[in-house]
């Protein structure tokens, strides 16, 4: 594969990257804070929330940004399913 089509493949991956962890961080909690607040959930503590997802995306960032470059798709893939994860559990009854 030429650089030109690495450099490709790079930007490619980040922009799945990026769509993945927006897609999934950041829609589906919007999508799911109503019925977490219908649920009980103050709006005191839906801040809480909203904070602590936003503290996910800096400290993802500023972790895998000190990341040597051969551990940055494990890292990665460890983002994702912790976000996966916590976005899961926000649906769950309890989990806030």
């Amino acid at each position: 594969m030429t650089m030109r089509g690495k450099a490709a493949m790079t930007v490619a991956a980040g922009l799945s990257a990026l769509t993945l962890a927006m897609g999934i961080g950041r829609f589906a909690y919007t999508a799911l804070l109503p019925a977490m607040q219908a649920s009980g959930l103050s709006n005191a503590d839906a801040g809480v929330v909203a904070a602590a997802n936003l503290f996910g995306y800096m400290a993802a960032s500023w972790v895998l940004g000190r990341t040597p470059p051969a551990w940055w798709r494990r890292g990665f893939a460890a983002c994702v399913v912790l976000s996966v994860v916590s976005t899961a559990g926000m649906a769950q009854p309890g989990f806030v």
